[in-house]
C-alpha cells in the first residue's frame, strides 16, 4: 500500500547523480595532474582531521563515508544544536523531533524512535569519545565544538552496538597551555530570541589549562495558542562546560571535563490536521458539545489547546580521558565517564479547548562507561587499534495519561512505569596491513556481550484504551561484528576504497502504552546490518577541489520498526521485527575553492530505503513489502556559497545555502495520513569584521523565504491526524568579541 502524489523519477535521479560525479572526475583528473605542479595558488582547501578511527587522521585517508562540519562551518550555517545541522548533511535527518527526550536520528534512510526505556537508538552519538546512551542526549548543543563528524553507514567495529545506520562523533575544543583567549557572542532576533555564548580559556601553568564555556538561548515561541492567548514552542536552554587539560609529564596528557544542560519550555508536540476518529473519543467530545475541529486545522503555527504543555530536560556528565605515549610511540588511551539525564513532558492528546485527554512522559537515566585501548604508531607495514569497552545504564521511565469520562463524572488515570538495566562488555580491533605503498588491507572485528532486564507495569482502570499488566523480563545476547576492506592510494591526492562490514542493534521490549494487540509483540529481537560500500576520495586541482563519493548497499535482517497502526478508528503503537530491509544509494560531497574569495559546496544523497519483506505488517494479509522506510527521502541535496570581500578597509563575508528535502512518509504504511511533501529552505549569514578591534558584526536568517513545511506527522491514540511543522523564518543580528 503506497500513497504517492507524483511519479518518482528514480532512474533520472540516478543518472543525474552519476553523470555529475563522472563529469567532475573527468574534468578535474587530467587537470589535476597539470595544475598539481603549480605552487603559486595560495587559496587552498582547509585540511580536515578527524578521529573516526580512534586516531587523528586526515578525513581524506579514512575509508569511511563521513561529512565533517568544522567550527567555522557550524557558525556560518547558524546551527545551535545537532538537529539544526540536518539540512547541511542530506543523508541525515532528525525525523520525529517534536520532543527533546525522543530524538530520532535517521541516516541513509534508516532511523527509529527510541521513545521508551525498553528500546535503543539506531545511530550513536558520541561527545569526546563518550556514548550518549539515551535519546535525550542525542540533540547536543553545539557550543565550544571543534568539529562534528557524521559517519554514514554501519559503524559496528569501532563504535559498537546501536550504530547500524551510522554514528555522530562530536569533538569539543581543548584549552591550550600557552595563551589566554576568550569569546563573547550575543545575538537578538525575531520571536524575542536572545542567544548568548561565552568562552574563556587560560593557562594554569606551563602544562595545565582551563576552559569554561556557557551558552543561553531564550525565545518567545512561534506557535500561537488561542486558548491561552500566548505563544509556545520557543527556547529556554542553558548549557555550560568546563574542561581542564594538563600534562604531568611529556608522555601523559589528561583531560577532565564536566558539562551541564537544562531546558524548560512551554511547547506542543504537534498540531492537529483533522478531527477525532476514535469511537470512544468521538462520543466523549460530543458529550461536551464538540462535533468538529476547533483548531485552526491545516493552519500552521496556530493551536487551540487547554493543556499547559511543556518540554523539559536536564543533562549532566563528566569524563576523564588519559593518553600515555610509550617510548616506542604506542599510545594507551583510557576514557571513563558518568552521565545523568532527566526528561519530562506533558502533551495534548485531544487537541481541543476542553479537557478530554493528556499524556506525559518522564525518564531518568544513569550511565557509566569505561574504554581502554592501545594504538600502534603507523609503521611501514601496519598499524592497529585494539581495546576493551564497558557500558552500564540504569533507566527509569514513567508515563501518565488522563481521559475525562465526563458522562460518568470520572477521569481514567492511565499509568505506566518501567525500571531497566543494561550491561555490555566489548572487545574490538581495527588494523591495516600495507602490501605496497599504495595498497592496504583493512581488518576489524568487535565482540559484544550484553545483558538486559526490565520491570514493566501498566494500568488502565477503565480498560478503555490499554491493557493492565506487569512484566518482569530479562534477555542476554552476544554479537560478532567483523569488517574487511581494501584501500588503494592512487597518489597523494586520490584514494579509492571498498569494504564489507556488519553491525547490530540490541533487542528489547516495547515498554509503552500498549493495547491487547500491541502487548502480543512486547519483546523484539536484535537487528543485524550488513553493509557493502565503495568509495572515492580526492583533493584535486592543486587542493582547490575536494570530491568524495560513496556508493553503498546495506541489508538489514530482523529490522526493528516502530509504527502507529490504525484499526477501526483507534491507533496502536507497534514495535516489531520486520523481515528484511535494504538501503542503497550514492552520496557525493564537493567543496571547490573557485577563487581566493569564493568557495562553493554541494552535497547530494540519492537513497532508496525500502522494506524487502514485511508480511502482515498492517494486520493479517496487509503486507508492506516494497514500502519506503519512515523518514527516508530519496533525493536530498545541499548547495552553499561563501564569498569574502573588502568593505571600508575591513573584510566581510556572505554565506548563502539552499537545502532540498524530498517527499517522505512518517510511517511504514505509506498512507496519505503519513505523507510529507518535499520542501526547500534558504539560509543566510553576512559578517563584517572590525579587524583592529577583533569584533564581528553579523546578520542571519534561517528559512529566509519563510517556507511552511511538515517535518513529522502521524495519527495519535484518538485517531487524530497531526503534524509537526518546521520553524518559520527566523532572523536577527549579532556581535562577537574575540580577545
Amino acid at each position: 500500500m503506497t500513497y504517492e502524489t507524483k511519479h518518482k523519477e528514480n532512474d533520472h535521479k540516478a543518472i543525474f547523480l552519476a553523470s555529475l560525479s563522472l563529469l567532475v572526475i573527468s574534468t578535474v583528473l587530467p587537470h589535476s595532474q597539470v595544475v598539481a605542479q603549480d605552487d603559486d595558488d595560495d587559496f587552498l582547501l582547509e585540511e580536515i582531521v578527524i578521529t573516526a578511527t580512534k586516531r587523528a587522521e586526515s578525513q581524506q585517508t579514512v575509508p569511511i563515508a563521513v561529512k565533517t562540519m568544522t567550527a567555522s562551518m557550524i557558525e556560518k550555517f547558524g546551527a545551535s544544536d545537532l538537529k539544526s545541522l540536518e539540512n547541511a548533511s542530506p543523508s541525515m535527518n532528525f525525523g520525529r523531533a517534536e520532543r527533546s527526550n525522543r530524538g530520532e536520528i535517521t541516516i541513509r534512510g534508516v532511523g527509529d524512535w527510541a521513545r521508551n526505556a525498553g528500546m535503543d537508538a539506531r545511530a550513536g552519538v558520541y561527545v569526546d569519545g563518550v556514548y550518549m546512551g539515551r535519546a535525550a542526549g542525542a540533540n547536543q548543543a553545539l557550543f565550544d565544538v571543534e568539529r562534528v563528524e557524521i559517519l554514514r553507514g554501519p559503524q559496528g567495529t569501532l563504535f559498537g552496538k546501536n550504530t547500524v545506520s551510522g554514528a555522530i562523533n562530536i569533538t569539543t575544543t581543548r584549552p591550550v597551555y600557552d595563551e589566554t583567549v576568550g569569546t563573547v557572542d550575543v545575538s537578538y532576533g525575531n520571536y524575542g530570541t536572545l542567544d548568548a555564548k561565552a568562552r574563556y580559556s587560560m593557562p594554569l601553568s606551563d602544562s595545565a589549562a582551563l576552559s569554561i564555556t556557557a551558552a543561553y538561548r531564550n525565545s518567545d515561541g512561534y506557535i500561537k495558542n488561542k486558548f491561552t492567548d500566548s505563544t509556545i514552542n520557543g527556547d529556554d536552554i542553558f548549557s555550560t562546560r568546563a574542561k581542564v587539560a594538563f600534562s604531568p609529564t611529556e608522555k601523559l596528557d589528561i583531560d577532565l571535563s564536566f558539562d551541564y544542560t537544562t531546558e524548560d519550555k512551554p511547547a506542543t508536540n504537534a498540531e492537529a490536521l483533522g478531527f477525532i476518529t476514535n469511537p470512544t473519543a468521538v462520543f466523549l467530545a460530543s458529550v461536551v458539545g464538540i462535533t468538529r475541529p476547533t483548531n485552526e486545522v491545516n493552519t500552521p503555527y496556530v493551536v487551540n489547546h487547554d493543556a499547559e504543555e511543556f518540554d523539559r530536560r536536564e543533562l549532566w556528565g563528566s569524563s576523564l580521558t588519559a593518553n600515555y605515549t610509550f617510548d616506542n610511540d604506542y599510545i594507551f588511551t583510557m576514557i571513563a565517564s558518568y552521565r545523568d539525564s532527566e526528561t519530562q513532558d506533558l502533551n495534548e492528546e485531544d487537541y481541543l479547548p476542553v479537557h478530554l485527554a493528556t499524556s506525559g512522559f518522564a525518564e531518568n537515566n544513569q550511565q557509566t562507561t569505561l574504554e581502554a585501548r592501545v594504538a600502534s604508531p603507523k609503521e611501514e607495514k601496519y598499524d592497529f587499534v585494539a581495546g576493551l569497552y564497558y557500558f552500564n545504564s540504569d533507566v527509569q521511565g514513567a508515563a501518565r495519561a488522563t481521559v475525562n469520562f465526563t458522562h460518568l463524572g470520572a477521569i481514567d488515570h492511565i499509568a505506566l512505569d518501567t525500571d531497566g538495566n543494561t550491561q555490555s562488555y566489548s572487545a574490538f580491533f581495527n588494523g591495516n596491513y600495507r602490501f605496497t605503498d599504495q595498497l592496504e588491507l583493512n581488518l576489524g572485528a568487535r565482540y559484544t556481550s550484553e545483558d538486559k532486564a526490565l520491570l514493566y507495569s501498566s494500568s488502565d482502570p477503565f480498560g478503555a484504551f490499554f491493557v493492565t499488566t506487569t512484566r518482569d523480563v530479562e534477555r542476554s545476547e552476544s554479537n560478532f561484528s567483523p569488517r574487511v576492506g581494501l584501500n588503494y592510494y592512487v597518489n597523494d591526492s586520490i584514494m579509492v576504497y571498498g569494504n564489507w562490514s556488519v553491525a547490530y542493534k540490541s533487542g528489547g521490549w516495547n515498554a509503552d502504552f500498549l493495547n491487547a494487540i500491541a502487548i502480543q509483540k512486547f519483546e523484539f529481537s536484535k537487528e543485524k546490518a550488513t553493509n557493502i560500500e565503495l568509495g572515492f576520495k580526492s583533493e584535486l586541482m592543486n587542493k582547490r577541489m575536494r570530491l568524495n563519493i560513496a556508493a553503498f548497499q546495506t541489508k538489514y535482517d530482523d529490522f526493528q520498526v516502530f509504527q502507529f497502526q490504525q484499526s477501526e478508528g483507534s491507533t496502536t503503537l507497534i514495535f516489531d521485527n520486520a523481515g528484511t530491509v535494504t538501503s542503497k544509494g550514492i552520496e557525493t560531497d564537493i567543496t571547490y575553492v573557485a577563487t581566493e574569495n569564493l568557495t562553493l559546496t554541494a552535497s547530494v544523497a540519492l537513497i532508496d530505503a525500502k522494506f524487502d519483506s514485511f508480511r502482515d505488517a498492517g494486520g493479517i494479509g496487509v503486507h508492506y513489502d516494497g514500502n519506503k522506510l519512515p523518514y527516508a527521502p530519496e533525493f536530498n541535496y545541499y548547495l552553499a556559497a561563501d564569498y569574502s570581500f573588502e568593505l571600508f578597509g575591513n573584510s566581510a563575508t556572505i554565506h548563502l545555502d539552499y537545502a532540498h528535502n524530498d517527499e517522505a512518509y512518517a510511517n511504514a504504511d505509506n498512507t496519505a495520513a503519513n505523507y510529507m511533501p518535499s520542501y526547500g529552505v534558504v539560509n543566510y549569514r553576512g559578517s563584517y569584521f572590525l579587524e583592529d578591534y577583533d569584533i564581528e558584526l553579523y546578520a542571519f536568517a534561517q528559512n529566509l523565504l519563510d517556507k511552511s513545511y511538515i517535518r513529522s506527522r502521524n495519527v495519535n491514540f484518538f485517531g487524530i491526524p497531526r503534524a509537526v511543522y518546521g520553524k518559520p523564518a527566523t532572523y536577527g543580528v549579532g556581535i562577537k568579541f574575540n580577545f
